[in-house]
């Protein structure tokens, strides 16, 4: 502000009035004393606490908000008054100078008002003339507008009711009532006295005010989990790539055809470097992830797909006979998984879950030499890079798949899981696709340029323009060392060869070996074979040598029409469930005719029928040839009650010797 000749100042308590102005000095009058004082012009504006009773204050932060936040035509209003206004000043002062009456200057402004579109009374005038000399354009604005929300009378109600939410984090969900009575209750109990409360339209504001997203009357878990948040966010700075990796896994809104042929959910396990925002590994687990899970994804992290076990393409084709088509050719997959970065994670980040404190899991990345991380816990904003990335797979990626599922059952559609599902394995080649041509080349909104916020860059640019400045040159693991790391599975070698999962795998190489016993003797000598989860076609014998690969017999047969075969068989078992336990009862009957003289064959019959399905036709000559022992007389019950206990699940054909026990 410009100080002009008669303004008052307040200058360490005192009051001072202004009465010289040179060219670097000012003389001020001392209100208390009339004393006279002279100070620099620069040391004025130097005083912290000088402040003018007579300048109009500049507009507050809130007021240029509420300026901002006008109707278009609310602001050429005020842009108007303020013209108006000023030109009204003008002329004001002129009329004062010239010794004439100010009266006739405002009857015109009236008039001049009037003719523009804005007629106002005159005390009107005089407050909107006032109102502009204190506070400028923001001193023009209505009043309703500016006023605050909360009356200060109410902040004992406010100060209350923060307090009930807090209490409140850990309970169930309530309505807004409930809050009412216990901001009540908690005033009573201070003023040990009864008080009265605001409205109920005012303390619905009042909640509103202190509880702006409706916390407290929604989720409950959400609320706790945003309790858990900072009070401030902060991120380590990371330069290098690999210098943290942050690792989770996930439920996966998805329904896939497991091995058994049930609809059922998976999981999902992500490993996310955070300084280029690369995918390491990311697989799918049945049935719960598992440490051997875990172990199975770094191993994939740690040796390149162009270093595993040639078994891969293999897969792909019986997956794509199978379950269909891929994403992309084996040559474009080829090509995207090249320009692949690999990346040596020197730390995991994890959080406190079972499976990622361990031993196993823990034993075999001390192995490696890489150091683990844990989050503080129910904090999961300490590795909020890969939560957020475990939500951009689900919208980027799992919302286009047969069988989806939405994040919840209300967002569920009918019947998803009746329909043609993805295979397990089938689920995992897609993945696997999708990460190496699609997330990776894609551009992340977390690797922007900061001075160029709008240039975004892919994992793939970011990990190259990293390395450009910081080389790295790290040193991937091969083919077998990927093999060791896999889970192992002890059986025996038959002469058919190996039996895994009702798959059987052989090879040329076991023909020394089939029906031996190897020396682990704490195996009762059985043989390790060491089995990826992920790769159905080969499995590998391994024992302190050489590693022997062992195919997958029946995946070796795929003929001309296999996807059209098995995606009938898949609907059809859809459909019409089978019915095991009443199809073995039909079975150890017809084998119990077979293995008995007939003596009462209409006995046999009923009860034949009645294991068997109603669309079973049984065999004639088994049915008139063949027939249970003679029923005692008086023993029919007993009879009966072997039937329906041979029906419930029993079988006889085991008792019977008729099958061997499997291994």
């Amino acid at each position: 502000m410009n100080l002009q000749l008669g303004t008052a100042l307040m200058i360490e308590g005192e009051a001072h009035r202004v009465v010289a102005i040179g060219a670097g000095e000012v003389t001020l009058r001392r209100e208390t004393d009339g004393r006279r004082v002279q100070i620099l012009a620069a040391e004025l504006a130097r005083s912290a606490d000088a402040a003018s009773d007579t300048a109009a204050p500049i507009p507050l932060d809130a007021d240029l908000q509420i300026l901002g936040e006008l109707l278009p035509e609310e602001q050429a209003e005020i842009r108007w008054w303020v013209g108006f206004l000023s030109d009204l000043n003008d002329r004001v002062k002129v009329a004062t100078n010239a010794g004439q009456p100010v009266a006739p200057v405002f009857q015109d402004a009236l008039r001049r008002a009037r003719e523009a579109g804005h007629p106002v009374s005159l005390r009107t005038l005089y407050n909107k003339r006032q109102r502009c000399a204190k506070g400028g354009a923001a001193g023009l604005i209505d009043a309703r507008r500016a006023r605050v929300a909360v009356a200060s009378r109410h902040q004992e109600v406010l100060q209350a009711m923060r307090e009930v939410l807090v209490d409140t984090v850990d309970e169930s969900t309530g309505t807004a009532t409930r809050i009412f009575f216990r901001v009540r209750q908690r005033l009573e109990e201070a003023a040990q006295e009864a008080v009265t409360m605001p409205s109920a339209a005012t303390m619905y504001r009042l909640l509103a005010q202190v509880d702006p997203s409706r916390r407290a009357m929604g989720s409950a878990a959400t609320r706790r989990s945003l309790e858990n948040r900072p009070e401030q966010f902060s991120s380590l700075g990371v330069s290098a790539p690999g210098e943290q990796v942050q690792i989770d896994s996930t439920m996966l809104d998805v329904f896939v055809r497991m091995p058994d042929g049930r609809a059922e959910r998976v999981e999902l396990t992500v490993m996310i470097d955070v300084a280029s925002r690369s995918l390491l590994s990311a697989i799918v687990n049945p049935h719960g992830t598992k440490s051997v899970d875990l172990v199975v994804g770094l191993a994939r992290a740690l040796v390149p797909a162009d270093r595993r076990p040639p078994t891969g393409s293999l897969l792909r084709d019986l997956a794509a006979a199978a379950d269909g088509p891929q994403l992309v050719s084996e040559e474009e997959l080829a090509s995207a998984q090249q320009a692949m970065p690999y990346i040596w994670p020197a730390s995991l980040t994890t959080d406190r879950g079972r499976v990622f404190v361990s031993d196993h899991f823990e034993n075999v990345c001390s192995r490696l030499g890489i150091s683990l991380v844990r989050a503080a816990p129910y904090t999961p904003t300490d590795k909020a890079i890969v939560e957020r990335t475990l939500q951009s797979i689900n919208t980027l990626f799992v919302q286009y798949l047969a069988g989806y599922a939405g994040r919840n059952v209300d967002r569920r559609g009918k019947d998803v899981a009746a329909g043609d599902l993805h295979s397990l394995a089938h689920l995992q080649l897609l993945l696997d696709q999708w990460v190496a041509s699609v997330w990776q080349n894609r551009p992340h909104s977390g690797l922007r340029d900061p001075l160029h916020p709008s240039i975004t860059l892919s994992p793939n640019e970011m990990t190259a323009a990293l390395r450009h400045l910081i080389p790295q040159a790290p040193l991937p693991f091969d083919a077998e060392t990927y093999v060791r790391l896999m889970p192992v599975s002890w059986r025996r070698i038959q002469a058919y060869g190996v039996t895994i999962g009702h798959r059987t795998y052989d090879a040329a190489e076991l023909g020394p070996l089939r029906g031996t016993r190897s020396a682990h003797r704490e195996q009762d000598g059985r043989w390790p074979i060491h089995i990826d989860p992920y790769d159905l076609h080969t499995v590998w014998l391994g024992d302190r040598g050489d590693l022997i690969p062992l195919t997958w017999v029946e995946g070796q047969r795929l003929g001309p029409m296999t996807a059209d075969v098995w995606n009938h068989a898949r609907r059809t078992r859809a459909t019409h469930p089978a019915e095991p336990v009443r199809l073995e009862a039909a079975a150890d009957t017809i084998l119990y005719l077979a293995s008995n003289p007939p003596e009462n064959k209409h006995t046999a019959r009923a009860a034949a029928r009645r294991a068997l399905p109603p669309d079973f036709s049984l065999p004639q000559a088994v049915s008139d040839q063949h027939a249970p022992p003679p029923v005692e007389q008086g023993n029919e019950d007993a009879t009966q009650d072997t039937i329906e206990s041979e029906r419930s699940g029993h079988r006889p054909l085991r008792r019977w010797g008729v099958l061997e026990e499997e291994e």
